[in-house]
């Protein structure tokens, strides 16, 4: 089941929780689908030994690059993997996620 949470921002705390939701196999595909190069990965990949923690930190990337303008776009590519990948996960923005 994909849950929706509307909010403005997503938190640190709203993508630890996010981080948790999604499997430690599903760490290199989430961050090509948002858009990371492999030497982004590779380097959270040396700086983090738990998988968790690499998924928060690939989220926390992605989220930090985010523009207002690019926002809705990307916020949109996430949902799109999360539902696909058949992740549960408590998500975004207003207007993103439809179930």
């Amino acid at each position: 089941m994909f849950y929706l949470l509307i909010v403005e921002e997503l938190s640190d705390k709203q993508l630890r929780k996010l981080a948790k939701a999604i499997p430690a196999d599903k760490l290199g595909e989430l961050a090509t689908n948002l858009g990371l190069k492999n030497a982004e990965l590779s380097h959270i990949e040396q700086d983090h030994p738990r998988t968790e923690e690499r998924i928060y930190q690939v989220l926390l990337k992605w989220r930090n690059r985010l523009s207002r303008q690019t926002r809705q776009e990307e916020m949109d590519m996430l949902c799109t993997y999360l539902r696909e990948a058949e992740i549960d996960a408590v998500v975004f923005f207003p207007g993103t996620c439809e179930q």
